[in-house]
């Protein structure tokens, strides 16, 4: 029975480090891009708006916000 929980516990750490390792390797930074919007408090600066954005290099992206701006 111990022979199996220790071939067990190492099977599981084989499978969980590469994962472990593979997570650590991504990296994120925040992107701001102006866009047109019709968000009618943006008007003052002509319906413009920078959108921020958190992207990895995954491929994940996810929206942060929005703030109007003259840009």
């Amino acid at each position: 029975m111990r022979d199996w929980i220790r071939n067990l516990s190492d099977s599981l750490v084989d499978r969980l480090v590469p994962r472990a390792e593979a997570a650590a390797a991504v990296e994120c930074w925040t992107e701001e891009v102006c866009n047109s919007t019709m968000v009618p408090m943006c008007h003052r600066t002509g319906f413009k708006a920078i959108f921020t954005s958190q992207v990895c290099s995954d491929g994940t992206q996810v929206f942060l916000g929005k703030r109007c701006a003259v840009c």
